[in-house]
């Protein structure tokens, strides 16, 4: 079985190039994934679909990825996991943990650490659910 099986990821980034790239890892690994380029369309986007993990750039021409990190809360079900990527960020240790994100991809980033962290963090149950 391929690491992200069946799993809906979002991929949200204004460099065309690296959401394309991205795109092509997951796909490989078996997940099922849409791409869009800036927090606001992927916000729209996250009113009518349910994702497993958003993986979103911090700084985007249209949203950044904080703002649409905070914006989820807005919305009901249960919260897909959340990835940052990041060439540079102004984010403090803090600010990430506010956000509860899990994790923080720095550009460059190896495809197998990114791989490795997202299944990991996507196989980890939440507070009082159940395996099925």
């Amino acid at each position: 079985m391929r690491a992200l099986e069946g799993r809906r990821i979002l991929v949200v980034d204004d460099e065309a190039g690296l959401r394309e790239i991205l795109t092509e890892e997951f796909v490989y690994h078996g997940a099922v994934v849409t791409g869009v380029d800036g927090g606001d369309v992927a916000f729209e986007l996250l009113r009518r679909e349910t994702f497993d993990a958003v993986i979103t750039d911090v700084i985007m021409k249209d949203g950044d990825g904080p703002s649409l990190i905070k914006r989820l809360d807005e919305l009901p079900g249960p919260r897909p996991k959340l990835f940052l990527c990041t060439g540079f960020s102004h984010l403090s240790r803090e600010q990430v943990r506010d956000l509860n994100v899990a994790a923080v991809f720095e550009k460059p980033f190896e495809r197998d650490h990114l791989i490795e962290t997202m299944q990991r963090a996507l196989n980890e149950r939440r507070p009082g659910e159940t395996k099925s």
